[in-house]
């Protein structure tokens, strides 16, 4: 499945395919950049509140990953050298809030990848490699297990900026993802979301709490 037609199907049917082990072309990547517009138009429908504006070059650089990714995922005779090249390749975009909405747009999906990858072979470099990006990207990464504490300067575009901290929130409640209630602006957040109504989550209530 070409590209464009990958994120297409991902983004109408929740279903992908992928059909060889190349890297996309420029092309292509050129060609999937009025998808990635409207994958951002239709979420902002859907985030609380206002987001960050997109960021193209971010968003381009995490639709490319992902789906190196998941050719990875499938094609299990591409060289673990290869695969840790590709999926560390940094973002082209420095660190702020527009970079993080951005590449969550399409990484928001990682952690089906991750436990997919996991499924296959934990050692993986797959794996390794998912992982990195796992810690790297913050927001994108809740509901991941086992996975550690996320570096705190990778966290802080989320919590500075209201949209993307709320939606960092949701997250946390709606995977119950108690590790991630380690900071105490986070728990807070928490807290105050809950509001009169912590038997909604009780285990994030008591985080909340501390």
């Amino acid at each position: 499945m070409p590209l464009k037609d990958f994120y297409v199907s991902l983004r109408d049917t929740g279903t992908v395919d992928v059909d060889s082990a190349d890297d996309p072309s420029l092309d292509e990547i050129q060609e999937l950049k009025a998808v990635l517009r409207e994958l951002d138009r239709l979420t902002r429908l859907e985030l609380p509140g206002t987001p960050p504006p997109l960021a193209m070059a971010a968003v381009s650089w995490a639709a490319v990953t992902f789906y190196r990714a998941c050719q990875f995922l499938v094609f299990r005779e591409v060289e673990g050298d290869e695969v840790e090249a590709t999926l560390s390749r940094p973002c082209p975009e420095p660190l702020s809030p527009a970079c993080v909405h951005s590449v969550d747009l399409v990484l928001r999906r990682l952690p089906d990848v991750v436990a997919l990858a996991r499924g296959l072979a934990p050692r993986d470099p797959l794996v390794e490699g998912l992982v990195e990006l796992a810690h790297a990207w913050p927001l994108s990464s809740v509901g991941i297990r086992d996975l550690g504490p996320v570096p705190p300067d990778r966290l802080e575009p989320v919590m500075a900026h209201p949209c993307l901290r709320q939606l960092y929130i949701d997250r946390i409640l709606g995977t119950d993802d108690s590790s991630r209630v380690d900071r105490p602006d986070v728990s807070r957040a928490v807290e105050r979301t809950l509001g009169f109504y912590p038997e909604l989550s009780p285990r994030m209530a008591m985080h909340g709490q501390k």
